[in-house]
């Protein structure tokens, strides 16, 4: 009998604590979208800029970055997601750039359809941390943050 209740608790506890995760990740999300004003989120950084123009080789790339110099993240997202693959990880990085502004601008983004290696986040974080440097204050810790949530390792404010 206490096994099984021991097992039950085990159970409960775990599922507890599964819950209280998920809503602590949606608690991050709303506090980034609280946290950053509309007119840094719909910014695009330099970065994100450099690496669209240098990343342009098919047709769905050069009208994704010009989705994204038109700030219509939706559309760069889709069309980044598109061009996504192994030997381009910039490419798919600037596809998470975009869902994520997209996402924070709820937009109407659907889910992020980008598989991410190693080489994916790291990029994907780099964009965002690189664009923390262009701001200061709440928008800059936000935007840490964010990258921190595709690679913890790329920044020392990571926690």
């Amino acid at each position: 009998m206490k096994i099984i209740f021991s097992f039950i608790l085990f159970i409960f506890l775990g599922c507890s604590s599964l819950i209280s995760g998920v809503a602590s990740v949606a608690t991050s999300v709303a506090v980034f979208a609280i946290t950053i004003p509309i007119k840094v989120i719909y910014s695009v950084g330099k970065s994100a800029l450099n690496a669209a123009s240098s990343n342009s080789n098919s047709n769905d790339t050069k009208i994704a970055k010009k989705a994204l110099e038109q700030k219509n993240f939706k559309k760069a997202y889709e069309y980044y997601a598109r061009a996504c693959n192994d030997d381009e990880p910039m490419v798919c990085a600037l596809g998470n750039y975009a869902y994520t502004k997209c996402e924070l601008l709820n937009d109407g983004c659907k889910i992020n359809t980008i598989i991410n290696n190693n080489a994916i986040k790291y990029f994907s974080a780099k964009l965002f941390l690189d664009e923390a440097k262009e701001l200061s204050g709440e928008n800059k810790k936000a935007y840490i943050n964010i990258a921190c949530s595709y690679d913890n390792s790329i920044s020392k404010d990571c926690k």
